[in-house]
């Protein structure tokens, strides 16, 4: 789970896509031009944190989750490897 300077919340895997350890959870979270991004701390793939996608050109697909942050607590569905969404606004 990361949370952004700007308060949004998103929800990956922990699992790197290109190395299948894992590790996502000490990437660096940051911003590629429009989207908020996290990269993976072993081989520096950059993926956008609302769909997954590989910002930086590769052709891996970190799966996110859908969240939601409701009176101060931060909810995550993991119900399905096909469910795309995140960056719900934080409190």
């Amino acid at each position: 789970m990361f949370r952004t300077n700007d308060d949004l919340v998103f929800a990956t895997d922990h699992r790197d896509p290109r190395s299948r350890a894992l590790v996502m959870a000490r990437g660096i979270v940051g911003r590629t031009g429009q989207y908020h991004t996290v990269a993976s701390p072993l081989y520096k793939e950059t993926y956008d944190l609302a769909t997954g996608r590989c910002v930086s050109g590769a052709e891996y697909t970190l799966p996110v989750h859908p969240v939601r942050v409701q009176d101060g607590r931060v909810l995550v569905v993991v119900s399905g490897r096909d469910e795309q969404g995140g960056g719900e606004q934080g409190e």
